[in-house]
């Protein structure tokens, strides 16, 4: 499985569903532009795919990894889409929290409807238990492959 846990995923939600489902956490560095010093979303997703290629590698994910706080907003997932495909990587599912934080769920509104889009989109309530979401991941896991 790959997914990722865009926006402001729950703390104790990433180590709990890492150790669960044996998923290594991949967790994107800021990175600035060389040239022009500011925030560059190419070189944090190059650095990504290649922290994901080194772990494939080192059969560390050979079953998939949870992409921890990215992406942040529909252009950086349009781009980590199009990197994971090149790397034979697909994204499996997007976990979102429906939060009682009104300002964090607009914040979220795009990356909602884009990843709904895709037919990817997990939406989690705030008090969801670590068996409830490991459940609907592995139920949504399977059909998926059952269609493939």
């Amino acid at each position: 499985m790959r997914i990722a846990l865009p926006g402001h995923s729950g703390s104790e939600l990433v180590p709990a569903l890492s150790q669960t489902l044996g998923l290594p956490v991949i967790k994107p560095t800021i990175a600035l532009d060389p040239v022009t010093g500011m925030h560059s979303d190419d070189i944090v997703i190059r650095l990504i795919i290649k922290e994901i290629i080194n772990n494939v590698d080192t059969h560390q994910s050979k079953n998939g990894f949870l992409l921890k706080r990215y992406p942040e907003n529909v252009t950086q997932a349009q781009s980590l889409d199009m990197a994971l495909a090149r790397a034979a990587q697909p994204l499996g599912a997007a976990l979102m929290i429906d939060s009682t934080n009104l300002a964090q769920n607009r914040e979220n509104k795009a990356l909602i409807r884009y990843y709904r889009s895709q037919n990817k989109l997990i939406m989690l309530e705030e008090s969801s238990g670590i068996e409830d979401i490991c459940r609907k991941l592995y139920l949504i896991h399977e059909v998926r492959r059952f269609y493939e």
